[in-house]
């Protein structure tokens, strides 16, 4: 990111606040890939499958995650690599929401 440990922690101290964040806003993506679901996938029929879920997070990654982060990044002028990280992190996040939710849904 072109920053340092300083200008990241001024205090010497990482904040919780980002892990919070995070989990409160994969929270908010597993409901909305939930709901998402349950839309496409005709429920009355069958249960929601592992893979239904996992190809729509898998979708929506690639749709819309993907394709925002790439944009931001190149306008922030970030390495590829960052952009490479942080979307392999993603597509991770909702692959494992999509299993999970093919599991207890």
């Amino acid at each position: 990111m072109g920053k340092t440990r300083e200008e990241l922690m001024p205090d010497g101290k990482a904040s919780p606040m980002p892990f919070i964040i995070a989990g409160v806003c994969q929270l908010i993506m597993a409901y909305f890939l939930l709901l998402l679901t349950r839309s496409i996938v005709d429920t009355s029929a069958t249960d929601i499958q592992i893979w239904d879920a996992v190809m729509i997070g898998a979708h929506m990654w690639f749709g819309f995650i993907l394709t925002s982060m790439v944009l931001n990044h190149a306008y922030q002028g970030q390495k590829a690599s960052l952009t490479v990280i942080d979307a392999g992190y993603l597509m991770g996040v909702m692959i494992v929401q999509g299993v999970i939710l093919g599991l207890l849904a």
